[in-house]
């Protein structure tokens, strides 16, 4: 009898301490927000849990993954993704900017630039509106020039390396493209940017 109660106290506390590890979490990922209501003709403070926009940045696709992986293994060592760096100011959010791939021995950084970076077809997951476009590539090109002030090894991966092809003279693209054709494409690209830089 005792043993089956201290059983379910031990399960209460341990569903307990999940509960409030899992709100954590959840409040790490946005803030509360105070919203003004209006009740009866009376103004009221009310708080509001907000979920953090999404750094576009964060979302990783199947081109930056192979293009980690492609770094990786060009140049043997060990390659963190999504790097952040704090001092590289976005100068519309006041905020760091994140970097695909960063080998610190190198100070080599690689991002892949889908074609969302390149023409606007429209609201994504990048882009809402054209404007948000333009914008992005103002920030892209802000965040390049001081990455190279700060004598980083900086190299884009445009998306026409691996899923494009120049057949008869007409640029040919296919998102179906094999990965593994996919990923040698982007590691011989690499290893001839990084054959120049070095």
């Amino acid at each position: 009898m005792i043993k089956n109660f201290l059983k379910s106290i031990m399960i209460l506390i341990l569903t307990t301490m999940f509960f409030i590890w899992l709100e954590k979490k959840v409040m790490e990922s946005g803030y509360i927000e105070q919203k003004i209501v209006d009740i009866d003709g009376n103004k009221y403070m009310v708080p509001q849990f907000v979920m953090r926009p999404s750094d576009p940045r964060k979302i990783s696709n199947m081109g930056n993954k192979l293009t980690c992986e492609s770094m990786a293994e060009v140049l043997g060592q060990r390659i963190e993704s999504n790097k952040y760096f704090d001092d590289v100011k976005n100068p519309v959010s006041k905020k760091g900017s994140y970097v695909d791939c960063y080998e610190p021995k190198t100070n080599l950084l690689v991002d892949y630039l889908s074609e969302e970076y390149y023409a606007y077809k429209g609201p994504n997951y990048i882009n809402t509106d054209v404007y948000d476009f333009y914008n992005r590539m103002a920030i892209n090109e802000s965040k390049k020039e001081k990455l190279t002030e700060k004598k980083f090894n900086y190299i884009e991966v445009p998306y026409k390396v691996d899923i494009c092809q120049d057949l008869n003279g007409k640029t040919i693209c296919d998102n179906k493209t094999p990965t593994n054709v996919r990923k040698e494409r982007i590691k011989e690209y690499i290893r001839e940017k990084v054959v120049n830089l070095f």
